[in-house]
């Protein structure tokens, strides 16, 4: 039997939206939160450690604040998926 690894990754989402591909035009707080809207546009699936690189480089929590105050409407969501 082959043991696969699976791996966490993490995207984000509109607090409360349990939808796996939200469509990111409908988020309101991305219209005026910069990094929210890059990170939706990149299409990309962060690491812990990669959230935390932006954390230091930007100055702030971004694992628990993504756009930078209390208004921002994102937040991450994990999943689970097999390397390529």
């Amino acid at each position: 039997m082959e043991n696969k690894e699976l791996l966490i990754r993490y995207r984000i989402v509109q607090k409360g939206d349990e939808n796996e591909n939200p469509i990111f035009e409908n988020f309101e707080c991305c219209k005026t939160h910069p990094l929210c809207s890059a990170i939706h546009s990149s299409n990309k699936m962060f690491t812990r450690s990669e959230i935390e690189t932006l954390s230091i480089k930007l100055g702030y929590s971004v694992w628990d604040n993504v756009g930078g105050n209390e208004e921002c409407k994102c937040c991450w969501k994990s999943f689970i998926v097999k390397p390529k």
